[in-house]
């Protein structure tokens, strides 16, 4: 779905999904309900500009606002390093301090949702069992948006930093990488340093996030004791890897103890507020509406103070499936025994202030994703196979020796699957729960205004369904919302931010304030809307149709299912208005954005963007340096997902 504006919003993309367009939609709300009186363009227009809540900018006075990393890294200036040493020497006194004897180590990650914490708190299980008296000092740099001076006289500095979208850092890791991106040439000189860079090999800036911070620590005097590893996903292989390489160049390091360092080096690297970078907030499900198969979902945020602006989503933790769990629970036939409390977990509500542990069934339900497991699951069943098992266990060495083979083997598969294979191998909750991964909150773009009602926020959510090996399969969170969840119940849930995708701030004020007051023109917009059936998943057609008339925008639709023997595509229509984007994009300086599938059509609109440019700009070249440079200005925009 896209569209176009002059000065100027547009959004290009296949179905709905992006929260900038979809708050173009957000008026109706609720159950079904006749349509709002107002569904005017212009009324929109004016919410927009009066006393929309903004965020607190993240990584002090000067935060990132564009999509670009380079751009990022050149943001304004931060308070200087003497400030930065102020504030910090007021956080520090509770800090943890170094034993006499104990070797200090410090591991700094940046995360999302979480995965980097896991490597570096892996990393830090091997330093403690490595035999050599080390102390892994774990900082989080979402708790130190201003900075961390004290980082430059560790004797020992190792990264782990994920990379979001099109190649920014997490949002809550911001801060401090400007910060890094700011010091002078020899701040860290003579630092040994390794850096673990996560990310997707799907995405095109692969790992950009973690190898610019190993550039960075390189320019500014560091010493790479170990090379830096990219990773792709959760390949536990690389990091592994990246682990003993980085153990083993630590050995080689004249390291001093506590005491020799004459001092608590580890207490400058903490902070006394342990508040979690995101505010989750257990509240209630407001109400649902079905759309041909997908669900307007409404949660009432009570007097959470939750905030959000249009390109932001709603971070859903969703309950696993019941009848999965009690799948998971037979195979293991331990009963319902009280587990640990993964130290991942939220700040459940359901649980004692300070409890330790949990009934097994409410952690396979709220902590464990039981879709796929990691790939030590083999290697913990063949630990427990009886002897006598001679097929399965060739099997599983298999499947430990060849990790394609592994990969391929649970693609399919649930944790349920997999236990029932190989069932004479019967685990203990805990090794089970060892061999999981945690459940991850699930992102919905918001689908609606904070200026219609501060206390709610919408998603719309289409409800997961598909098989596999002969089974009906359901979506976690889709169906836990739209299914298991009735009317009034809680649903722990958090606003993630988006700052690389907005509507212009500065520019759509003035025009809005002028069409409301002297009926001026508050510019074209052109809506590109693509899915696959005008009559099944054409979602907010009467809206859209009727903004259409009314002139508020010019509305290009693509179906590519409806006709038979003839798919249309949003890019087939991008190409047919080529002349009018052109116009829209270099003679009105238009934001251009994209929303929806990662894999197909944002690729297919890319590429028919460059081909309008290109035909009038001299050809593939100044076509790309065209895109980049609106990339670079916040006028080419995308929200894509895999």
């Amino acid at each position: 779905m896209g569209l176009l504006a002059d000065r100027w919003i547009a959004v290009v993309g296949a179905g709905i999904g992006s929260g900038a367009a979809l708050y173009y939609l957000s008026r109706p709300r609720g159950p079904p309900v006749p349509p709002p009186e107002d569904t005017d363009f212009g009324a929109y227009l004016r919410d927009l500009s009066v006393g929309l809540p903004q965020p607190a900018p993240q990584g002090g006075q000067d935060a990132y606002e564009d999509t670009s990393f380079e751009a990022y890294l050149r943001a304004g200036a931060f308070k200087a390093a003497g400030a930065d040493q102020e504030n910090n020497a007021g956080v520090v006194a509770s800090g943890p301090s170094v034993a006499p004897d104990a070797v200090p180590v410090t591991i700094v990650f940046g995360t999302e949702f979480g995965f980097s914490k896991e490597v570096a708190e892996r990393l830090a299980e091997k330093l403690k069992s490595a035999g050599k008296n080390y102390e892994p000092i774990v900082v989080d740099m979402a708790e130190h948006e201003d900075g961390l001076p004290a980082l430059a006289s560790q004797q020992a500095l190792f990264v782990v930093c994920s990379t979001q979208g099109d190649g920014v850092p997490p949002a809550e890791a911001r801060g401090f990488c400007t910060w890094l991106s700011k010091l002078g040439a020899s701040e860290f000189d003579g630092v040994p340093f390794s850096v673990c860079a996560l990310g997707d090999t799907a995405y095109a800036n692969f790992c950009r996030c973690g190898r610019t911070i190993d550039g960075q620590l390189e320019a500014l005097g560091g010493t790479r004791i170990a090379p830096r590893m990219d990773v792709n996903r959760e390949d536990y292989t690389a990091i592994d890897s990246w682990i003993d390489a980085a153990l083993l160049e630590l050995g080689t390091l004249a390291l001093r103890t506590g005491a020799e360092l004459e001092g608590t080096p580890a207490a400058a690297l903490w902070s006394t507020g342990g508040a979690p970078g995101r505010r989750r907030q257990e509240k209630g499900l407001g109400a649902v509406a079905a759309l041909h198969g997908t669900v307007r979902v409404e949660f009432d945020l009570g007097d959470s103070n939750l905030t959000y602006v249009p390109g932001d989503a709603v971070g859903v933790w969703p309950s696993n499936d019941p009848k999965e769990v009690e799948t998971v629970m037979e195979a293991l036939g331990a009963g319902n025994p009280a587990v640990p409390v993964p130290r991942w977990h939220y700040a459940d509500a359901r649980l004692e202030d300070g409890a330790e542990t949990m009934p097994l069934r409410d952690a396979l339900s709220r902590c464990y994703d039981l879709r796929q497991p990691k790939l030590e699951l083999f290697a913990a069943l063949r630990a427990a196979l009886p002897v006598g098992e001679g097929a399965l266990g060739a099997e599983l060495d298999g499947l430990i020796a060849d990790r394609e083979a592994a990969e391929a083997y649970l693609e399919p598969r649930h944790v349920s699957d997999v236990l029932a294979a190989f069932r004479p191998a019967r685990l203990a909750p805990t090794e089970l729960l060892a061999a999981l991964r945690q459940l991850a909150p699930r992102l919905y773009s918001i689908s609606s205004s904070q200026l219609e009602g501060a206390g709610q926020v919408q998603a719309t959510v289409a409800v997961v369904r598909y098989s596999s090996l002969g089974r009906e399969r359901v979506g976690v969170c889709s169906t836990d919302l739209c299914e298991r969840l009735a009317v009034g119940d809680s649903v722990p849930i958090y606003v993630h931010a988006n700052p690389d995708f907005r509507l212009p701030e500065d520019d759509g004020t003035p025009i809005v304030m002028e069409r409301e007051l002297r009926q001026a023109s508050a510019g074209d917009a052109l809506l590109f809307f693509g899915c696959r059936r005008r009559d099944q998943d054409y979602l907010y057609a009467d809206l859209l149709e009727g903004w259409a008339a009314q002139g508020a925008i010019e509305l290009q639709t693509a179906f590519s299912r409806h006709e038979p023997n003839k798919k249309v595509y949003v890019q087939h229509r991008l190409a047919e208005c080529a002349e009018r984007v052109w116009q829209l994009l270099d003679g009105r300086k238009a934001h251009f954005y994209v929303c929806g599938d990662a894999a197909a059509m944002a690729v297919d609109v890319e590429k028919a963007l460059l081909d309008i440019v290109a035909a009038r700009t001299g050809g593939e070249e100044a076509a790309r340096a065209y895109l980049d440079a609106l990339a670079a200005e916040g006028r080419y925009q995308r929200d894509v997902w895999f």
